[in-house]
């Protein structure tokens, strides 16, 4: 008999569940938390550190490319002295001159309507430096500016040459004329300025194991900074793993791998140069591990404290005062009813003691009007069944075609025992005979049930066997009870004398054979219904002739006793059948019963006796 958990025991073990989805919870909240304040005070680290490198990097850039512009200008001044102003293409030409020395991808003059006059590029003489957002701001050198410096942008100018590489630019006034403006290719000022931002980027670096790398944009690594242990030198970007779309990167913090290693990733683009910070992820999240281990080791106390004292706490409330109640309720339930609840420790427990004893008081005065009315209701409830067998009257129309009676005696007011006969169509005869398990009005409903099961599932066309598989599915998912019930069901071609029939734990039928004598029908039994789920069941066959006959029955007929414990007996019944061999059905089945009273004695009748009579005339057209 398995054993049931206790209160207590149901109260630890869901109590202990939850402390430790609690903890679970906790661990993995903190865990969370942490992450993100972790990965978001690296993130604004790094963004700072490239921040600071991105202003120095600027102004370093922007410092150098006004004194090379202070110096052209003096170059083009000293060049407006001994030119004249109305030699455009000479002075053009003098102007490229200067560019090809000092290795500059463009050197303009423009007026004070801040058009282009004089440059180094043929396709800029009359462009309106007003056209472009980027070139536009020049104009400011005609108001007062004294000088102007701008980052590496692409160049504005998309006429016909369609040139889109990066330059950087600077202007300075030029008195007399307006002002002088000169540009840079990105990778032409980065090598004069390379040294200067290696040396800026070398004094950096980014927590404890962070790296600080410069690459120009062509992905070279021209400096690198930090305490990662790695070095860079004389490699690109991608050859270390970042092998991204940097331009779309700016500005943000990503996760990425370097030789290997995921590290906290930031961007950013300054005067031509990529200036990546990193920080191995390892080191982001140390301070979220040991947060995380002390946050564990603290929870597992004070969860397990807590634990303790409200085991202990409903133990003492409530755990105590329920065996006290059950104990009184044990002795109430052995009969001793005058037994009274007495646990008044706490007001609910004083109304369920109260509730109980007026419970018991009620019980014995409704026990005494109960046992008359399930008298008057038992012999109501085999009323029903009996009217629920079915009527000889309902075959009588094919009276020419067979011969059929059935009997029940029931061992109680009602009982488990069922028969069933009806026709599938003008020439198809189904009959059948149970025996459920138990006595009285459970076996009773679950008779019906079985039996209304497989009707239905015959009418609707389906094979005798598929029939009872289904059926025994169906009966076992909602056997609470674990009830079960043995069923001999035959379908009898009346045009053939074919008999297909299933045998699921039955007693096998008497079937008068060819040399005119009943004997037992040679069939394999299959296992009983609602047995056990996943059961297939066979069909088998018999033929019979007419003027053949079949007994069907159930095991009250073959185990009735007597007052010495003897069993009536299949040889008993065998011996009976065939001395009464050539009797109407109704003779034999009468008969047989008397027998078996006869047999019996005064022993008290155990089990319900059923009998089912069938005689095959044959088909008529």
């Amino acid at each position: 008999m398995e054993t049931k958990k206790t209160i207590s025991q149901r109260f630890n073990v869901r109590l202990a569940i939850i402390v430790a989805v609690a903890m679970l919870v906790s661990t993995l909240l903190i865990v969370f938390i942490s992450t993100n304040i972790n990965t978001n005070n690296y993130t604004e680290i790094i963004t700072s550190t490239l921040n600071d490198i991105d202003k120095d990097i600027a102004d370093t850039s922007d410092i150098s490319m006004l004194a090379e512009t202070q110096r052209i200008k003096i170059k083009v001044k000293k060049l407006l002295t001994t030119r004249a102003l109305t030699d455009v293409e000479g002075f053009n030409e003098a102007l490229r001159q200067i560019a090809e020395d000092q290795n500059l991808s463009e050197i303009s003059v423009a007026n004070r309507d801040n058009i282009i006059v004089f440059s180094s590029i043929d396709e800029y003489i009359d462009f309106d430096m007003n056209s472009n957002e980027g070139s536009k701001v020049f104009g400011e050198l005609n108001n007062g500016v004294t000088e102007i410096v701008q980052p590496v942008r692409k160049n504005a100018y998309q006429g016909e040459g369609v040139y889109d590489e990066y330059n950087k630019y600077a202007g300075v006034p030029l008195e007399g004329i307006g002002y002088l403006q000169i540009g840079i290719s990105a990778q032409t000022f980065q090598e004069q300025i390379d040294e200067k931002v290696k040396y800026i980027a070398e004094n950096r670096h980014i927590g404890q194991t962070g790296t600080v790398i410069v690459a120009n944009t062509t992905g070279d690594i021209i400096s690198h900074a930090g305490k990662d242990g790695v070095d860079f030198e004389n490699t690109t970007l991608s050859s270390i793993g970042l092998d991204f779309d940097m331009e779309k990167s700016q500005g943000q913090s990503f996760v990425g791998s370097i030789n290997g290693v995921h590290h906290l990733i930031g961007v950013k683009f300054v005067e031509g140069y990529y200036i990546i910070g990193a920080v191995p992820i390892r080191e982001v999240q140390s301070v979220r591990n040991r947060m995380t281990i002390t946050n564990a080791a603290t929870e597992i106390v004070i969860f397990l404290i807590m634990f303790l004292f409200i085991r202990k706490m409903i133990h003492t409330i409530i755990v105590s005062k329920i065996h006290n109640v059950n104990n009184s309720l044990r002795e109430i339930i052995k009969g001793q009813l005058e037994t009274k609840v007495s646990e008044y420790s706490t007001r609910e427990f004083s109304h369920l003691s109260d509730a109980i004893n007026s419970t018991v008081t009620s019980l014995k005065d409704y026990m005494d009007r109960e046992q008359k009315k399930i008298k008057e209701e038992l012999e109501f409830a085999k009323n029903i069944q009996l009217s629920a067998l079915p009527k000889l009257s309902t075959i009588d129309r094919y009276s020419q075609l067979f011969d059929l009676y059935a009997t029940m005696n029931t061992a109680k007011e009602v009982g488990g025992d069922f028969y069933d006969f009806y026709m599938l169509d003008d020439s198809h005869l189904a009959v059948l005979i149970a025996d459920v398990s138990g006595k009285g009005i459970p076996a009773a409903l679950f008779m019906m049930t079985s039996k209304t099961m497989l009707k239905n599932y015959v009418y609707s066309g389906m094979k005798l066997n598929e029939a009872f598989t289904r059926a025994n599915e169906e009966l076992c998912e909602s056997n609470d009870a674990g009830m079960f019930v043995t069923v001999w069901m035959g379908i009898l071609d009346l045009k053939t004398g074919n008999l297909e029939y299933v045998n699921a734990g039955h007693n096998p039928p008497l079937i008068y054979n060819e040399n005119g004598e009943f004997e037992y029908l040679k069939c394999r039994p299959g296992f009983v219904l609602t047995g056990m789920p996943g059961l297939k069941y066979k069909a088998q066959k018999a033929s019979l002739r007419p003027g053949d006959k079949l007994f069907l029955y159930t095991d009250g007929v073959t185990e009735a006793t007597d007052p010495d414990q003897q069993l009536f007996g299949e040889d008993r019944l065998l011996s009976y059948m065939n001395g009464v061999k050539d009797q109407p059905l109704e003779a034999i089945l009468h008969g047989l019963k008397a027998d078996i009273d006869l047999f019996a004695r005064e022993a008290e009748q155990f089990d319900d006796i059923t009998m089912v009579g069938l005689r095959y005339n044959g088909w008529i057209n």
